[in-house]
């Protein structure tokens, strides 16, 4: 009964992550365009897909190639990030968002956000989601069968839920604070960042298309933003950036 219960909640929680899939023939149009050098269509239809609510990281990670034909590293990037967060272990994905963070001049991580970085790549927020949850009920009941029955079966269960939980849960607190949290956002067009929020104020330093940064605080029309790596900060019109 209990093995049963557990399919039927995992079955459940992963209904809003796969089930709403594009039509064959939505993805024939968007790619036929996309192999036509039609990038403007291809990236409509795209689009038009997640205008309509498919949250699927291979149509962030086509719209993000028909970005980069379209001469556009801005939105290419920004849809490769989108893509990296629901399907962080895909290769294809990854090689493009490294490539592209490249072109937009973010410098090498050290060794400590490298490591962070590698963390974040082994399982989704869905997933961590998911597993912390599923984790959690069958410790609860190895735990509630062991005090009933005294076995030490079901107390090793629970010993290694509990550590396994802890993992989990650690890195589903990291996810959350990087990808929930901490609003991060990409720089749509090579700008300058001001060190006021004032239109006649001098150029402090300069980002290209497709930098990360950290969105700080807002105020109006500009926004305080710290580049990702290197976390140099200061201000930037609004318009200029778009959050992940």
């Amino acid at each position: 009964m209990n093995k049963v219960l557990i399919i039927f909640l995992l079955f459940f929680s992963l209904i809003p992550i796969y089930a709403n899939v594009p039509t064959q023939e939505q993805l024939s149009q968007s790619l036929e365009s996309y192999q036509n050098g039609v990038y403007e269509n291809s990236i409509k239809e795209y689009e038009l897909m997640i205008l309509n609510g498919f949250n699927n990281p291979y149509i962030y990670y086509n719209l993000s190639n028909s970005y980069y034909r379209n001469n556009d590293i801005g939105r290419a990037s920004l849809n490769i990030e989108r893509a990296l967060r629901l399907a962080p272990r895909d290769k294809d994905i990854q090689y493009n968002r490294n490539f592209i963070a490249q072109l937009s001049g973010e410098p090498e991580q050290n060794i400590a956000e490298h490591i962070v970085s590698k963390l974040q790549l082994i399982l989704s927020l869905n997933e961590l989601v998911i597993i912390v949850f599923l984790l959690t009920i069958i410790l609860c009941i190895s735990i509630g069968i062991y005090f009933l029955k005294q076995q030490r079966f079901f107390l090793n269960i629970s010993i290694i839920c509990l550590v396994l939980f802890f993992l989990n849960a650690g890195l589903l607190c990291l996810k959350a604070y990087n990808e929930v949290i901490l609003e991060e956002a990409i720089v749509l067009s090579d700008t300058q960042v001001k060190n006021k929020p004032i239109k006649n104020e001098d150029g402090a330093f300069s980002v290209l298309a497709g930098r990360k940064v950290i969105v700080l605080s807002e105020l109006g029309r500009w926004v305080n933003i710290k580049l990702s790596v290197d976390g140099f900060s200061g201000w930037i019109d609004k318009n200029s950036i778009e959050k992940i």
